[in-house]
């Protein structure tokens, strides 16, 4: 048994740390839109100070076409990195590799069960089944990764020290210790991997963040020097506004989403769902009456995910939202049985 804590004690020191890094040295977005309207604003913001370069070389000469060139690189550097969902599909795709050889393991251990069932009396198959790992079955049964490695570990443990037992009277095959060995080593392999990708998707969050920061940071630094240069011309001052800026970007008025998120058949309002639009990351979640409302959003063609805890998530496709209007677009989830 204590191996089988020791596998444990590393899984859950491996998840600590991660979730560490997560909680506490995050890079915190120091912008309030999301990164597409941040390129969108940034390239704006910069197109309009190489319009009016002159100027901004008189006030500083550091303002070449060159050093706008560099601007627009580094826009283009931070929006090249992978988003959230590039990050994620590595990880996403272990996770149902992770699953299958989950289940390919779990059907070893029941088949294990009934090797102990075989080999003992009624009176000592609890014991053994015990000894076999069974205290973890039932969260490792539900995907937790830990529990199926605690339970992987002891029933690999316990086929080694009653190998003869199992095998007597034509029981358990010569074959199945190597192929429950093999199957954990895949499963512990995997899983691995997937805590690694989980770690490697964080740390690109993080790089996506700082890069975008900076781009947040040159941006507002040059939109105040465009402020003082044109502090008594109040039409171009505002070209040098961020918030001015992104609502060009983002969208004017009062254009966006409402409606209701409501249950299957008995229409009841779903509190807390979100309603989620996939290209430019603009949510919402619904309030105790099930009624959400999205603002800001530029016209276009969206995707509309909805989603709420307890319910099948669901993709309503081609939503088209129309300048200065607020489109209803209201939904029923069906409950998961």
């Amino acid at each position: 048994m204590q191996k089988v804590f020791g596998s444990k004690i590393k899984v859950i020191y491996f998840r600590f740390i991660i979730n560490k890094i997560k909680q506490n040295n995050m890079t915190t977005a120091n912008y309030n839109c999301n990164t597409q309207e941040l390129y969108s604003a940034a390239r704006l913001g910069w197109d309009s100070c190489s319009e009016q370069l002159t100027d901004f070389t008189a006030f500083k000469a550091k303002y070449t076409s060159a050093f706008i060139t560099a601007q627009l690189a580094e826009i283009d550097i931070a929006a090249n990195l992978p988003d959230d969902q590039a990050r994620a599909a590595k990880a996403e795709s272990e996770r149902i590799n992770l699953t299958q050889i989950a289940d390919t393991c779990l059907a070893n251990w029941q088949k294990l069960k009934r090797y102990i069932a075989d080999a003992f009396s009624t009176e000592q198959q609890k014991p053994n089944i015990e000894s076999a790992g069974s205290q973890y079955y039932e969260k490792a049964g539900n995907y937790n990764w830990d529990s199926l490695q605690g339970l992987l570990t002891a029933g690999q443990t316990y086929i080694a020290a009653n190998l003869a037992a199992l095998q007597a009277n034509q029981n358990m095959p010569a074959a199945f210790a190597t192929s429950f060995s093999t199957d954990k080593t895949a499963f512990d392999n995997l899983h691995q991997q997937f805590l690694q990708s989980e770690e490697l998707s964080q740390q690109g969050t993080e790089a996506k963040v700082i890069a975008n920061n900076k781009v947040y940071s040159n941006l507002i630094s040059m939109f105040l020097d465009g402020q003082e240069i044109y502090k008594t011309n109040e039409v171009i001052k505002k070209q040098f506004v961020f918030d001015q800026v992104l609502n060009l970007v983002s969208g004017t008025g009062t254009a966006g989403l409402k409606g209701y998120v409501t249950a299957d058949k008995t229409n009841t309002p779903i509190q807390g769902a979100m309603v989620a639009i996939e290209q430019n990351g603009k949510s919402a979640t619904t309030d105790q009456d099930g009624k959400y409302q999205i603002l800001q959003v530029a016209a276009n063609t969206y995707n509309i995910k909805i989603g709420a805890e307890g319910y099948t998530s669901k993709l309503i496709e081609n939503v088209v939202v129309k300048t200065g209007t607020v489109s209803t677009l209201s939904a029923t989830l069906v409950p998961i049985s």
